[in-house]
Parts: C-alpha cells; structure tokens; sequence
C-alpha cells in the first residue's frame, strides 16, 4: 500500500515526482506549454484524492485484515512519538520555509484563478517571481537564515545539501 500510496501521491505537486517535472519541461520546451504550479494542482489534487480512494477500495478487498486492531498498537505508537520529544528549532524553521516557499509556488496560480490569467497583477507577479525563482529563494533561505546565530547554525548546511538528490534540477536547467 505504502509504494502505491506514494506513485499516486506524487502526482499532486509538479515537485511531488522528478518524472512531473521532467514531463512539464519536456512540454514546455517542445510544445510551448507552460503549465503553472497551481494550475498542476487544480487538475492533479482531485485526481489524486480519487485514486487515493479507488486504491483504498482495491487493496482493502485484496488483502483484508485477519484482525480490526492490534493491540497495544496505540500505546506503542504514542510512546514512539513521544520519545521524539518536541519540534527542534531547526525542524519549525524548515516548516516555516517549507510554507514559504510553497506559498510562493502557488502564488502565481491563486492570483491568476482570481484575477484572471492576462490581468496586470498576475502577469506582474509572475514576471518579478517566476516559479524557478521561488524556489530557488526558498532553498536559499534554507542556507541564510539561522536557527541558532551564536552557533552559527543554520536551517541546512553543505553537508546536508550534498546528499539530495540534485539530478530532477540538472535536467530542468538542460530543457
């Protein structure tokens, strides 16, 4: 369930999935359509939630449970969750950028569901911050801004940075 869960999972962000993006890249180099973040939201959301339910229904008929609930499942759970003790400061700063960055993402489709695509604001916005640039200042702040400056701690350091996986943004730079 989980790797099904997870493929359909990915269709509901162009960010959600390296093919997403290879295939908005591949549209917009060879075929001249540009397909906005909202916009992939506003068709791929929806999708996503009725395949989430056709693939609910799929495996809970394949593969019933032998029983309602395991015991002590709960208990085990909660004593997992609390052994991780409270958000560090450094994992709210992520979130924090994490909305941010995902706010500027869809800005440009929210504006453009509102205003209308050819409207002035819109058009305005999405020249002064196009999607690229979002979130390549979303990711930026992750290096800039500190969790703890004394430490001089940031929210991401190099070491970090080099264990993504970069290859999905190598190929959009090339289209």
């Amino acid at each position: 369930m989980a790797a099904y869960a997870s493929s359909t999972g990915g269709i509901g962000t162009p960010v959600g999935t390296p093919p997403n993006l290879i295939g908005l890249a591949m549209l917009d180099k060879f075929a001249g359509v540009k397909i906005p973040f909202f916009r992939w939201m506003l068709f791929a959301v929806p999708l996503l939630l009725v395949m989430y339910v056709f693939l609910f229904v799929i495996m809970y008929h394949l593969h019933k449970p032998e029983v309602r609930r395991i015991k002590g499942s709960r208990e085990f759970v909660r004593a997992e969750v609390g052994k991780l003790g409270p958000w560090t400061r450094g994992q709210k700063k992520r979130l924090h950028r994490l909305l941010n960055g995902g706010g500027a993402l869809g800005a440009a489709g929210f504006l453009a569901l509102f205003t209308g695509t050819s409207s002035a604001v819109s058009h305005l916005y999405s020249e002064r911050l196009p999607e690229a640039v979002a979130a390549l200042l979303a990711a930026l702040l992750l290096f800039l801004l500190p969790v703890d400056w004394g430490k001089r701690q940031f929210t991401l350091n190099w070491r970090q940075a080099v264990d993504i996986d970069w290859g999905p943004c190598f190929f959009l730079a090339e289209a």
